[in-house]
């Protein structure tokens, strides 16, 4: 299982390029919460913390994504939606408390999972689409 670091530096390309042709997939947040995350780790701060930044950080974000999309094993074929950025960006770190609520209950699951080594717990990266009530496990 990688680590998150491992993850970031050295994706499994192979594994989530199946991805970007599904149009069932999550990939589009995936993608968008990695350059968010790439600007966090650049300017200290997370995207869109002010309305008066918003459009600039859209702009900003926007701008990792296809050199991630690269990293990630996407080809030229592959279009993507900037509309996931400019929803992360406005969503910048708020927190919603259900679907806090249901992510600790799915972090607590597999706790359990680990304590009793019954059933196997998840070991990738999960993404939970919450306007959709769909979830998806990644393997980068």
């Amino acid at each position: 299982m990688p680590s998150y670091k491992q993850e970031v530096e050295e994706p499994n390309t192979e594994d989530i390029s199946a991805e970007f042709f599904d149009p069932d997939s999550s990939v589009q947040w995936y993608v968008a919460l990695r350059a968010a995350e790439i600007f966090r780790t650049e300017n200290g701060r997370y995207p869109g913390e002010t309305q008066a930044t918003i459009e600039s950080d859209v702009a900003l974000v926007s701008g990792y994504v296809p050199d991630l999309l690269k990293k990630l094993g996407a080809d030229e074929s592959f279009e993507y939606n900037y509309d996931h950025i400019h929803e992360i960006v406005r969503y910048s770190n708020s927190t919603l408390h259900n679907i806090g609520a249901f992510l600790g209950g799915v972090g607590a699951q597999e706790a359990v999972k680990l304590i009793t080594q019954q059933y196997t717990p998840l070991n990738h990266t999960f993404i939970f689409d919450g306007a959709h009530c769909k979830s998806q496990v990644f393997n980068p």
